[in-house]
């Protein structure tokens, strides 16, 4: 993908962010709206795009970069879970569970899946579906655990009975079992998985409409969003370049680390009592600068 593609695409996604910014301001894509319509994107969207991915696109060498994407992402997690401790240790306690917790979980499957495909093609979004098993791993356990106390058999649970986890076992025995959907079938959970990008924009455009511009002047939003969109994801190329880790791998790995945080970062925030108003602001001036950040870490992928 050229740059000019690329810049075309982060053009396509702000311009999908502010017909959902619009809506929500005139009251078309309200709170209780975007809660049933992120629910969809979870249980249905994103599932039928990774299994609609395995099913077209498996090959025994793409489950072999599968495996080493899976390794190469539990690392990266371990990675970003270390580096928020030193990170934020001088923030204040409400304000550095909300940093650490976006520092761990990116906003890897509504903003990250999409341009991984856009920009890697359906074998990249094989290999981040993949990432997802000890994303949600890390998610429910070490990452939720900076909010709440949890347990080991909960989050495993949790994890086991997610959606895209599921669509990742589905997809897989339908690719190494060589299974045949009827053709209805599998279009019509391909074009529920083309849907990704735009019900992704849609929803992080009506979260972003819910901060007020004269918040957004806070210095810890930009030291927060320097690493998570720029400081990161060039440390982890150097460090998998010099392991010659495989470009494909190496590739997807550092797009889904340079993503902005994670959409639910500020309703587990709210939830348990950590400092909300701030994690929506994250939230606001990462995805933001994002747009912009992605032309950067594109190129040092170039």
């Amino acid at each position: 993908m050229g740059e000019n593609v690329m810049f075309q695409l982060q053009l396509t996604m702000f311009f999908m962010l502010a017909v959902g910014f619009f809506c929500a301001k005139k009251g078309l894509l309200d709170a209780r709206g975007r809660e049933s319509i992120t629910n969809v994107f979870i249980s249905v969207i994103i599932p039928c795009s990774i299994v609609s991915s395995f099913y077209s696109s498996m090959t025994p060498e793409l489950l072999i970069q599968g495996a080493w994407m899976v390794a190469v992402y539990t690392g990266t997690l371990v990675f970003c879970w270390l580096a928020g401790k030193v990170l934020y240790a001088f923030c204040a306690p409400s304000r550095k569970k909300v940093l650490n917790y976006a520092t761990m979980i990116s906003n890897a499957q509504f903003m990250g899946f999409p341009i991984v495909e856009a920009v890697m093609g359906e074998e990249g979004l094989v290999l981040a579906a993949l990432a997802m098993i000890p994303g949600n791993v890390f998610t429910w356990t070490i990452a939720l655990g900076q909010f709440t106390k949890i347990s080991g058999k909960e989050g495993i649970r949790n994890t086991v009975t997610h959606p895209c986890f599921l669509a990742v076992i589905a997809g897989l025995l339908l690719s190494l079992l060589k299974i045949s959907l009827p053709l209805c079938i599998a279009d019509g959970i391909k074009r529920l998985g083309d849907c990704v990008m735009p019900v992704s924009m849609l929803i992080i455009g009506a979260i972003l409409s819910e901060v007020r511009l004269r918040d957004i002047f806070d210095w810890q939003l930009y030291y927060y969003s320097f690493f998570r969109l720029i400081g990161i994801p060039a440390v982890l190329f150097a460090v998998f370049t010099l392991l010659n880790i495989d470009p494909m791998v190496r590739n997807t790995t550092v797009i889904m680390a340079a993503m902005p945080a994670g959409t639910v970062t500020a309703m587990l925030a709210q939830k348990h009592g950590a400092d909300a108003s701030f994690a929506s602001r994250v939230i606001f001036v990462s995805t933001f600068l994002s747009i912009f950040t992605l032309s950067a870490v594109y190129g040092l992928l170039s």
